[in-house]
């Protein structure tokens, strides 16, 4: 059976009571990639796929296609379609504009303390896999989530094979410095056994990082109280005396020589090998669109700043200081990367990781 469904404001909480039911019942879900996450809150199980013509729906199964607001104008062309396929079908309208408002405020201040977020639309420019940790909790807080991956996580360019090969002498090194997530999975993914690095210091950048680290048996010996380079140069330990240390750096492909250099200026000896690198990723133009009128947006690096300004582009983000959505930077890094493109850092977490991201953002909604 066939299912028009109004969605609402965009809401789980105001969706009316008959379309969450058939959403928990649809097999695939039909609806504009804005709409996916409220679909994937209602409809889990369900297959979810942008509309195509009338003609291409699945029949034989329980079909949502879900609209935004009460659905009844934006469906007219699509049911005038479907009459002359003699397709059946019913209608389930979602709740205008003032219904919507009036059960807001029925809600009261009850659910703006459990559902900080209701009516935001926040954007999320993590790569693919890696959007969950902050995702879910600004569902569970009421906003309407756009997952734009903006970059991707691939080999570097070598393939590898420097960070294999600096493995097979580690025990060569005084230090192994991780500077990320992604490096510290890379590096685990090539030490076949993590007693090879018995005796030789691990640094982790941030707390992210150590729990990688740890996860795979690796816990670090050093983790900044400041989650950047300039903290970790802070926190290393001088080499030792009598004879220059060794360190090897584990980073991305590019990469701030911050910390090279620091570490250099120190006295240390160190060798810097790519583990991954970041790429652009393929962002559907419904995708952009609907993240250049977001509420918010959030940066978790500058490749993520860079790619997402190169595919929507400054000026749909920027007009006015009062104008465009809020641009969030999980730190000081990421926050020079949104000025040198020309637009404002609004909001730097003051805890560089996705834990101070998340409660700046909670700060941005209680102000």
């Amino acid at each position: 059976m066939l299912w028009l469904v109004g969605a609402g404001p965009g809401d789980p909480d105001l969706v009316t009571r008959r379309g969450a039911e058939l959403l928990g019942e649809a097999v695939v879900v039909l609806a504009d990639r804005s709409l996916w996450p409220l679909a994937r809150t209602l409809a889990p199980a369900a297959s979810l796929n942008e509309p195509a013509e009338p003609a291409l729906w699945p029949t034989g199964e329980v079909v949502v296609r879900l609209y935004h607001g009460d659905g009844v104008a934006d469906s007219l062309g699509e049911r005038g379609v479907l009459d002359a396929l003699e397709r059946p079908f019913d209608l389930v309208p979602g709740p205008d504009r003032s219904v919507a408002d009036a059960a807001r405020s029925a809600l009261g201040s009850r659910t703006a303390e459990r559902r900080p977020l209701l009516g935001s639309v926040i954007v999320v420019t993590r790569p693919a896999g890696q959007q969950a940790s902050l995702s879910d909790p600004l569902r569970r807080w009421g906003a309407q989530v756009v997952e734009m991956p903006t970059i991707a996580i691939d080999s570097p360019l070598d393939g590898g094979a420097g960070l294999s090969a600096a493995l097979q002498q580690v025990g060569t090194y005084d230090w192994v410095v991780v500077t990320s997530a992604n490096g510290a999975a890379a590096l685990l993914d090539v030490v076949a056994d993590v007693r090879t690095l018995a005796g030789v210091g691990v640094a982790a950048i941030g707390p992210a990082t150590a729990s990688v680290l740890a996860a795979g048996h690796l816990p670090p010996d050093l983790v900044p109280a400041t989650f950047v380079a300039e903290g970790l140069l802070a926190a290393f330990p001088p080499p030792p005396h009598g004879g220059a240390g060794r360190v090897l750096l584990v980073r991305a492909e590019v990469a701030r020589d911050v910390l090279p250099e620091g570490l250099r200026a120190a006295g240390w000896k160190v060798e810097v090998v790519p583990a991954y690198r970041t790429v652009a990723a393929t962002v559907p133009d419904d995708v952009s669109t609907a993240a250049a009128a977001a509420d918010a947006v959030l940066f978790s690096s500058p490749s993520t700043v860079q790619q997402f300004v190169a595919r929507v582009g400054a000026d749909r983000l920027r007009h006015a200081p009062s104008e465009g959505p809020t641009l969030f930077a999980i730190g000081p890094v990421t926050a020079a990367a949104l000025v040198a493109a020309g637009l404002r850092a609004d909001v730097v977490a003051e805890r560089y990781d996705v834990t101070g991201l998340l409660d700046a953002v909670l700060a941005w909604a209680g102000r």
